[in-house]
């Protein structure tokens, strides 16, 4: 898949890093990056924007939060105030991006519920930080944050559960009512509602167990939800 580029000054023409919710525009999108096959595009199934993940570790971390109730709205690659890195990066003695001319980006701005924000940088490994140039541009993300005065975390993706991430991923597909087609799409869209409760940690969802566990309680929705019984 070719690379599509885009400029510095279209990006700020086009607003991005600008808007909440639906309406966000990352820094960065899939199509504008070299990708190994770990980038994705989930749909955020809380207002439906597509949203850009460059990475597995992204992924892991997305899932993550976006399953929290506390978050509110999350803003993946997400600009930095140019002037305000490329004071830090001066200050420090460490080369700025492109000259100065390049926006850095944090890969998560997440605003919660109780109107607190926090940043996230992940990393898909510990190894990143033997390359000096790596170490530097984290320098000056995490200095940005603490002058912003916004709690930053460095996690790596070997701190997530990738059985946890694939299971939220596997319901959310069906949060959608619309997306239902039988009982075991449906019991889905009830463990994606947090209406059913289950072990989403341990092992990868087993519907038949789920179902026979839950059946009078499914049925009872199903038949009232999508006007049909379970035979």
């Amino acid at each position: 898949m070719s690379i599509y580029h885009v400029t510095e000054e279209r990006k700020m023409r086009d607003k991005r890093g600008k808007g909440t919710g639906a309406d966000y525009k990352p820094w960065i999108y899939v199509r504008e990056i070299k990708s190994d096959g770990t980038s994705s595009e989930p749909i955020d199934w809380t207002n439906g924007r597509t949203c850009q993940l460059l990475s597995q570790g992204e992924k892991y971390l997305w899932y993550y939060l976006r399953w929290d109730d506390s978050v509110k709205n999350i803003y993946e690659q997400y600009p930095l105030n140019l002037d305000a890195t490329n004071s830090i990066a001066f200050n420090s003695g460490i080369k700025p991006m492109l000259n100065g001319k390049k926006h850095m980006t944090t890969d998560f701005y997440v605003e919660y519920q109780d109107g607190h924000f926090e940043a996230f940088s992940i990393k898909d490994s510990r190894q990143t930080f033997e390359n000096k140039r790596n170490i530097e541009l984290q320098f000056v993300e995490m200095q940005y944050w603490e002058q912003m005065g916004i709690p930053w975390h460095l996690t790596y993706k070997e701190d997530y559960n990738p059985i946890y991430v694939q299971n939220i991923e596997i319901v959310t597909t069906f949060y959608d009512i619309a997306s239902v087609y039988d009982v075991f799409s449906y019991i889905k869209h009830l463990i994606a509602h947090k209406i059913v409760k289950v072990d989403l940690q341990t092992k990868l969802l087993n519907l038949n167990e789920i179902y026979k566990s839950n059946k009078e309680f499914i049925d009872e929705y199903y038949s009232h939800t999508c006007r049909g019984y379970i035979e």
